[in-house]
């Protein structure tokens, strides 16, 4: 599942901002490929610490997790020093500790609907029949 788009970084930081990541081979345009590797990686990193609290793919995407993996995918875009800013490794880092807060149940993502994969299994025992009881037939059954 995706939690962001490029759209989306887009949306929040700006096209011209897209292209100083993303655009390595300066046509002008952000290479798709790059995008989508960043938003892969994101995603990824997002289901790791969701994951431990709660079923993933979500059924839909809270939007702190949208804000969070593109804050991941704008820092895992920047191929060098001199593109990952001071302000894009600290919105990483305040992805990442936001993350960990809701691995470890400290902040929860609130009421989510389960994963689109189904519904929850209750829990069950599956053994064999008994052999021995208190029934009839002197402890066998």
């Amino acid at each position: 599942m995706a939690y962001a788009t490029q759209q989306d970084i887009i949306d929040r930081y700006g096209e011209d901002q897209l292209l100083v990541l993303a655009d390595r081979d300066g046509d002008g345009a952000a290479d798709q490929d790059v995008v989508d590797r960043a938003l892969a990686d994101a995603d990824s990193e997002v289901d790791l610490y969701v994951s431990a609290r709660y079923d993933v793919p979500l059924a839909t995407v809270p939007a702190v997790l949208v804000q969070v993996a593109v804050d991941i995918a704008v820092y895992r875009m920047c191929n060098n020093d001199a593109l990952a800013t001071e302000e894009i490794r600290n919105r990483f880092k305040d992805a990442r500790s936001l993350l960990e807060k809701i691995s470890k149940g400290v902040v929860s993502l609130g009421p989510v609907p389960e994963a689109s994969g189904g519904q929850a299994a209750e829990p069950a025992v599956i053994s064999k029949p008994r052999v021995f009881g208190r029934g009839r037939g002197g402890g066998l059954l």
